[in-house]
């Protein structure tokens, strides 16, 4: 945290600022990887998330993928969450469960003009997880990748909800 504070405040003097214990610049930046690469190409941090996602689930071979960028605040953690289901389900519907779910708390007002957000500010004071802008993906995970234009029936696309999340 001293490096951020101290970083930011020689950025905003216009002064130079060395940056001594993470590879890049945290002021005003985005760090591009979290700890060692692994062997399949992943960072250590990418595959903690796969590896944490399937311990809460009880799912050892869970399918799972993770990108893992550093946003320099000085508390808590943001994901964007694909979550792929057998059926349809509305963001509509998945606001409702996750609104009913333990430590959860859903940020979102999709029918307002300024819309809500989780913020990692806010969140850094509280111990629920913030959930927000939930939608249906307009690419299917399955088809993501693939070049081929032909027509699918609904029956065999599956449903992408899309959540961003804040928490600590």
């Amino acid at each position: 945290m001293t490096e951020l504070e101290e970083g930011t405040r020689q950025a905003l003097e216009n002064q130079p600022h060395a940056n001594e214990v993470f590879a890049h610049p945290l002021p005003f930046n985005v760090i591009p990887h979290i700890d060692a690469f692994q062997s399949n190409g992943y960072t250590k941090e990418e595959m903690k998330v796969v590896w944490e996602t399937q311990k809460i689930f009880g799912e050892k071979d869970l399918s799972c993928s993770c990108t893992a960028v550093r946003i320099p605040t000085k508390r808590a953690h943001s994901e964007a969450i694909t979550i792929e289901t057998e059926e349809e389900v509305t963001p509509e519907a998945a606001t409702e469960l996750l609104k009913a779910a333990p430590g959860v708390q859903v940020v979102d007002n999709p029918a307002e003009k300024q819309r809500l957000a989780p913020q990692s500010s806010p969140q850094s004071r509280s111990s629920q997880e913030a959930l927000g802008w939930l939608k249906v993906q307009s690419v299917s995970v399955r088809e993501a990748g693939h070049v081929d234009t032909e027509v699918h029936s609904s029956q065999q696309l599956l449903q992408d909800v899309e959540a961003v999340s804040s928490g600590w």
